[in-house]
């Protein structure tokens, strides 16, 4: 039975703010995704360097947009108290559909991430070989996996069993139901639950560790690049003597560490995910501070990616202009880098 709430702190009233806005803006941001998404789609094949990133990108922008729309419908209207009766007249089935679809999203975009990270690796390791690496065969078989890899834990959540936890401060007009039960919330009016609070730790422990083991191949990619550009500088002594091609290709690679520091900055989202992990298993968060904070990081990292790829990407950027100036030259099209002295003699 639930007597008199204890009044909400000031504490957990700005993090609600903070949880309004954030979710306000990443629901404002599909418009500008889709955008996004669309020019890319549209001139795809006038892409001709690094199309293997921006083909990834193309995936995981659908992967976030649906992250955005199910944390927003699943999480946040019902932590909020809006709908109440549709959530709750559908029995389980719509919490149940949110979480199979976090757990799809979240890990599809920690493979995605990974999949920048060694696309951009290579890109700047082995820039003429990088057309054989992403092959488009390859590119398929690395999209199929993004999207299957979180696929065994969906149909494990899909199978599992829930009930909703409704806040004492809620009208008692679901009472009645078996699926429902009351208790205290200082952030959430209502939220799914697993019925089964070992399986609840299962999943939850395979989810972090696998975050855990990203964020670890992630650190080693990025420190295996560091250290072979750092040999192949001291190998490199000679001077490239044709001005031209100098300028084509710095202005190919310049782009190319562009689209690496927007990989980089991805890579330290999903930090965010791993930390978050490790602390919400040891340090113990109770469950409005689990939520509050998933829905934070999981709201940021999906709502990136149009901001990231405008602010990084010469090519998005020249699309976009190109879109609403018609009469500007679509694409500039770079020739291919031609092999220097230099890589000549390291090949």
């Amino acid at each position: 039975m639930c007597s008199q709430a204890p009044p909400i702190s000031p504490a957990w009233k700005s993090a609600l703010i903070v949880q309004y806005t954030t979710v306000g803006l990443s629901v404002l941001t599909i418009p500008l995704y889709v955008l996004v998404i669309t020019i890319l789609l549209q001139n795809l094949k006038c892409i001709k360097q690094n199309k293997a990133f921006f083909v990834f990108f193309l995936i995981n922008g659908f992967v976030d947009i649906v992250s955005i729309l199910a944390n927003a419908l699943g999480n946040s209207f019902p932590a909020w108290g809006l709908f109440l009766d549709f959530y709750l007249s559908h029995g389980t089935l719509v919490g149940k559909i949110y979480l199979v679809l976090m757990y799809w999203t979240r890990y599809s975009q920690g493979v995605n991430t990974l999949l920048l990270a060694f696309n951009r690796s290579t890109a700047v390791l082995f820039p003429f070989r990088y057309g054989k690496i992403w092959s488009k065969r390859w590119v398929k078989v690395c999209i199929a996996i993004q999207l299957l890899f979180g696929v065994p834990v969906g149909i494990l959540v899909a199978c599992s069993d829930y009930f909703w936890r409704l806040d004492c401060s809620a009208p008692n007009l679901w009472d009645h139901l078996p699926y429902v039960q009351r208790a205290y919330s200082d952030s959430q009016v209502l939220v799914i639950i697993f019925s089964d609070a070992r399986l609840k730790t299962i999943v939850l422990g395979v989810s972090f560790s696998a975050e855990v083991v990203f964020f670890l191949i992630i650190v080693c990619n990025y420190a295996f690049m560091v250290i072979t550009l750092r040999r192949q500088r001291r190998r490199d002594t000679t001077v490239v003597t044709h001005l031209s091609s100098l300028r084509r290709d710095a202005t190919i690679q310049r782009q190319k560490f562009m689209l690496l520091r927007m990989a980089v900055i991805i890579c330290l989202l999903e930090l965010c995910y791993a930390v978050f992990g490790v602390v919400s298993v040891v340090g113990r968060m109770n469950s409005d501070q689990f939520h509050f904070f998933y829905n934070l990081v999981t709201t940021i990292y999906s709502s990136m990616g149009p901001y990231l790829m405008i602010c990084f990407s010469t090519t998005t950027r020249r699309l976009i202009r190109a879109t609403f100036a018609p009469k500007q030259p679509l694409l500039y099209k770079a020739s291919p880098p031609q092999p220097t002295i230099t890589s000549r003699s390291q090949r």
